[in-house]
């Protein structure tokens, strides 16, 4: 019993880390995406590597 309790405590602490960590990536994503357009009116084109086009077209 005290097995499935620590279990639904560590899921429940997991999901408070989750819940806070949004935000977070949110403004990842945001300051991902404005690089990349900004990056693309340059002159010079600048190559983004493919982890961050995927991030961006998330």
């Amino acid at each position: 019993y005290g097995r499935k309790t620590n279990c639904a405590m560590r899921f429940q602490q997991l999901t408070r880390l989750m819940d806070s960590l949004q935000p977070i990536v949110q403004k990842l994503h945001q300051f991902t995406f404005d690089l990349f357009v900004q990056a693309r009116s340059l002159p010079t084109k600048v190559s983004f590597p493919e982890m961050i086009a995927e991030i961006i077209s998330v």
